[in-house]
């Protein structure tokens, strides 16, 4: 498919790297016995159980690596989505399709909000963040359109949304470079 040119490679380079060995489990086998007669029970159980226990906020605060490994998680979440809508994408058609880029969508669109969670980020990593928001938001648009654009039956509206995503795509791969720049961390960061 012509929409899946820059996505669809991705999963081929995800699944080449995915492809490993898979441990040989040992069959076991059991023989149960029973002697005695079978015997029927009846519980009737009533249980109402109410917990309210108070909310819990831990601060974590992250030192400039911690803070660029959790960038990279955010990172790679995004590439992981792009995977996942690239698999629909080869697989998938009409609802099924729409349903798949919409779930992909909104799991990507909740990643500036762990960005977020992340404080106040370390000297360093303004470029990285903004390219990372941007890509963030060109993926969850694309993807939305694509899932109209896949109900709606629309092959030039489809191909258009994917060309959205794959910007996003070169996008946050500007975005990996200025993350590892910014992971060389000043002695101030």
């Amino acid at each position: 498919m012509a929409h899946t040119s820059r996505v669809g490679g991705v999963v081929a380079l995800f699944l080449v790297a995915a492809c490993g060995g898979s441990g040989d489990a040992a069959p076991s086998t059991s023989a149960a016995t029973t002697t005695s007669p079978p015997t029927t029970l009846a519980v009737t159980t009533t249980l109402a159980v109410t917990t309210t226990l108070p909310p819990t906020t831990t601060t974590v605060v992250l030192d400039c690596d911690s803070y660029g490994e959790a960038m990279k998680g955010v990172a790679q979440s995004l590439l992981y989505q792009t995977f996942d809508a690239a698999a629909a994408l080869e697989r998938q058609q009409g609802d099924q399709l729409a349903d798949s880029l919409l779930a992909v969508s909104a799991e990507i669109g909740r990643l500036s909000g762990e960005i977020e969670s992340l404080g106040e980020p370390f000297a360093g990593y303004d470029e990285a963040i903004a390219l990372m928001l941007q890509a963030i938001e060109m993926d969850e648009e694309g993807f939305a359109a694509a899932s109209e654009a896949a109900r709606a039956d629309d092959q030039a509206a489809l191909d258009a949304a994917i060309a959205t995503v794959d910007e996003g795509f070169l996008v946050l791969m500007d975005a990996n470079v200025a993350l590892a720049t910014a992971q060389e961390c000043s002695p101030e960061g």
